[in-house]
């Protein structure tokens, strides 16, 4: 029996030892594999493409904007190209290049005697750096070391660049009231694409852009209504509206909060109501509110859809 047990116990010994071999040969046959990490390019990319984008678009925007004197458009796209960047060196050249961008636009208005204008862009340009980029914002003189008042003092060169002369292309050919009109067929166009898009008529869009705004993209109410379309701070951060005064995202967000008010309420007057006074308050009286203003208002809008379509007619 106790031979038997040594046996026994041999070829066991044997049948692990030459386990074990195999598994070593197979180990050295084949190389353990390796996790590569991922590439350090490819991360970098899959993080900035989301960002870069829009900013690309933006900026186009805004160029093509200033090429044809459209300088509202401009600043509204260079000032929600501001909402763009994070705190990260990577996007401090494109914030750069935004603000030195709205500082040349506030100089051009000034030289253009459109003080208002100019005092509002150089207050959205100091507010950012201060607020928002204060102690991360680095800049250099200007390429060809004119501006001699320092770097990254935007208000300095904003001066310096207000008391240059305006370049020829930026001079209006007419009266700024003018151009002011020129720029209607452009945003007719964009409220007809818009409206098109949710299944709106373009004409009862424009009557309430010409009510709620007269068509000034930088509209702004006492209550803090905002762009073409007058949306609140909490309607447009439920329509995911992140720059009302965009025309484009401002008039996304009325027309698509406008159908569902039609589609809510068929009869078009209690459905304008609900926009000027709140779907509560159409809920609470059953209809138009007895209210004067938003009585008012849906005359008005009526008055304008019915001229806008007669107009269309002839």
């Amino acid at each position: 029996m106790k031979l038997r047990s040594k046996t026994v116990q041999v070829r066991t010994l044997s049948i692990g030892l030459a386990a074990t071999a195999i598994c070593l040969a197979c180990s050295i046959a084949s190389p353990p594999r390796v996790m590569q990490p991922k590439s350090s390019t490819s991360t970098a990319e899959a993080g900035t493409r989301p960002q870069r984008a829009p900013w690309s678009d933006l900026s186009r925007e805004a160029r093509n904007a200033m090429r044809s004197h459209h300088y509202g458009e401009a600043e509204a796209a260079w000032v929600s190209a501001l909402t763009r960047f994070e705190n990260s060196p990577a996007s401090d050249a494109r914030l750069r290049a935004t603000l030195s961008n709205l500082v040349r636009l506030a100089s051009i208005y000034q030289r253009l005697e459109r003080s208002t204008e100019a005092d509002r862009v150089m207050s959205t340009v100091v507010d950012f750096v201060t607020t928002r980029a204060t102690g991360r914002i680095t800049t250099s003189a200007t390429r060809d070391r004119r501006d001699s008042l320092g770097a990254g003092d935007y208000t300095a060169s904003y001066h310096w660049q207000s008391q240059q002369p305006l370049d020829e292309i930026y001079r209006p050919q007419r009266s700024f009231e003018a151009r002011r009109r020129d720029f209607e067929p452009s945003l007719a166009a964009l409220i007809r694409r818009t409206a098109r898009k949710y299944q709106v008529d373009p004409h009862l869009v424009k009557a309430v852009v010409a009510v709620e705004s007269n068509f000034n993209v930088f509209a702004e109410s006492e209550q803090g209504a905002q762009g073409l379309m007058q949306l609140m701070p909490a309607t447009a951060r439920e329509l995911g509206v992140h720059a009302p005064f965009r025309p484009s995202a401002n008039l996304s967000g009325g027309v698509r909060y406008l159908r569902s008010l039609l589609d809510r309420y068929p009869d078009i007057s209690v459905a304008l109501a609900a926009y000027n006074a709140g779907p509560v308050a159409v809920e609470r009286y059953g209809g138009v509110p007895p209210y004067p203003e938003t009585e008012a208002y849906v005359k008005r809008v009526l008055e304008f859809y019915r001229e806008y379509r007669n107009e269309a007619t002839q």
